[in-house]
């Protein structure tokens, strides 16, 4: 029995060991060039400052600072997303005196980084589906305002209007596919334009719903960690969905996000980015990677000619 066991516990140490080492947990950070596939696309036609100023963090983090308010979208800074390292150095971020909200889209580490929101200077408020307050340290539950959100409710933060809507995924904390806490999209307007950020989201009915009530100009869509498709297609787009998606929210511009930065399934960091840019300029479709903050670049919008 002892020999047993400990055959167990070896089998169970090599496979561990396996996975972190496909995941990249031994692997140094590389530049975000490399682990986002940016330095295998054609760039084309540099961009103008984006107006609501959008800044990418990584992964599915941002930075708006749009109408005096500034809010913060799943920001994840951390080194590691167990039982994974991240891929590029985080940005460095300048971070303004006040910091209005953070808004969160679920449960899952990825997206709701407790390190991370600890971290952040001045941080007044929370957004985030209801159940996720019961994680909050101790730091954040004084002096830090939380909002629970739930499909269609409503909140005001400062001049911009936040509305929560559907996302096609699980919310809970620790299991992957469990559903004891929503998973949410949002709509952030300013009442003449509005950014939708999808969150984390398969592909359904929903985005054509969401372009018949909000009628956003801006989408800030998922395309990475998508295989295998037969079973995230459920809970994630790939970038063919994701082009899709836009086309069914008939918005001016795209905003791709969760990819290159944590390795999550198992498709390549590096795949989703590349596909994206090139099923995107076949559609016509307008899109941008915000600058990262402190780490320069990319200021570019694909358009097909």
């Amino acid at each position: 029995m002892i020999f047993s066991r400990r055959r167990l516990a070896l089998f169970a140490l090599v496979a561990v060991t396996l996975f972190l080492g496909a995941v990249g947990w031994f692997s140094p950070q590389r530049p975000w060039q490399e682990t986002t596939g940016w330095d295998l696309i054609v760039h084309v036609n540099p961009s103008s400052q984006l107006e609501p100023d959008i800044q990418w963090l990584g992964h599915s983090g941002f930075l708006i600072q749009w109408e005096g308010v500034h809010i913060l979208l799943d920001p994840n800074l951390s080194e590691s997303c167990p039982p994974v390292k991240r891929l590029f150095p985080a940005p460095r971020v300048q971070w303004p005196q006040q910091l209005d909200a953070a808004i969160i889209s679920h449960g899952h580490y990825d997206h709701y980084d407790l390190d991370t929101l600890e971290a952040v200077p001045n941080l007044k408020s929370i957004v985030a589906p209801e159940g996720l307050g019961k994680w909050l340290p101790d730091s954040l539950r004084t002096g830090t305002l939380f909002h629970p959100m739930i499909e269609d409710r409503t909140l005001q933060v400062g001049a911009l209007k936040i509305v929560a809507v559907k996302a096609i995924h699980s919310g809970a904390r620790s299991h992957p596919f469990g559903s004891t806490s929503p998973a949410l999209g949002y709509i952030i307007s300013n009442g003449q334009t509005s950014i939708y950020f999808a969150g984390d989201t398969a592909y359904g009915e929903h985005f054509k719903q969401i372009a018949r009530d909000h009628h956003p100009q801006i989408a800030i869509l998922p395309i990475g960690s998508y295989e295998p498709y037969i079973v995230l297609k459920h809970h994630h787009l790939n970038p063919r969905d994701a082009v899709k998606a836009a086309r069914d929210l008939q918005v001016d511009l795209v905003i791709p996000c969760h990819f290159g930065t944590y390795r999550l399934a198992f498709d390549r960091p590096q795949t989703a980015l590349p596909l994206f840019a090139r099923l995107a300029d076949e559609a016509g479709l307008n899109w941008k990677m915000p600058e990262l903050p402190g780490m320069g670049g990319p200021q570019i919008v694909w358009r097909k000619p």
